[in-house]
C-alpha cells in the first residue's frame, strides 16, 4: 500500500465524512434551533458551536489537506483533473461559509432566536453548502469507482 493510497483513503473518509456532518446541520440542527427558548439560546448557540467545531473543521482540513497532496502528487491510476475540481468545490463551501452564511448565522445569534426571514435565508445557504458537499462526494465516488475497476 503507497501513501498516495492512504491519503486517498483519508480522503475519502474525510469526504463523507464531512458531507454527513452537512447534512446533519442542514437537517437536524438548524431546524431544531427554532425550538430553543430565548434565555437559552446563547448557551446553546455556545455549545453547539463547540462541539461541532472538531467534527467540522477538523475534517474539512484533513479533507482539504490530503486533496492538496493528492494533486502535488499526481498518482497515476486517478484523474487529477477531478482531485481539483473536488478541492475547488471544496473550497467553495469555505467561500459560502465566510462571506454568505456567517454574517446571517450572526445575526440570528444576536437576535437570540432562530425563526423569520434570516433563518429561511440560512437554510437556503446551507442548501448550497449540501449541495456543494455533496458535489464534493460523488467525485469522490466516481475517483473511488475508476481506482477498483482499474
Amino acid at each position: 500500500m503507497t501513501i498516495q493510497l492512504v491519503i486517498f483513503v483519508i480522503f475519502v473518509f474525510t469526504t463523507f465524512f464531512h458531507n454527513g456532518a452537512q447534512a446533519y446541520i442542514h437537517l437536524e440542527a438548524y431546524p431544531l434551533l427554532a425550538y430553543v427558548g430565548r434565555a437559552e439560546f446563547p448557551t446553546y448557540l455556545k455549545e453547539y458551536e463547540q462541539r461541532l467545531t472538531l467534527p467540522l473543521l477538523v475534517a474539512y482540513g484533513v479533507m482539504l489537506l490530503c486533496n492538496l497532496i493528492l494533486i502535488a502528487t499526481q498518482p497515476p491510476t486517478m484523474p487529477v483533473a477531478w482531485l481539483i475540481v473536488a478541492l475547488i468545490i471544496n473550497m467553495a463551501v469555505s467561500a459560502v461559509t465566510a462571506v454568505v452564511a456567517t454574517p446571517v448565522y450572526n445575526r440570528i445569534k444576536e437576535t437570540g432566536q432562530a425563526v423569520g426571514g434570516d433563518m429561511e435565508a440560512l437554510m437556503r445557504i446551507n442548501s448550497l453548502r449540501l449541495l456543494l458537499s455533496s458535489l464534493s462526494s460523488l467525485i469522490v465516488i466516481y475517483l473511488l469507482l475508476d481506482l477498483l475497476i482499474v
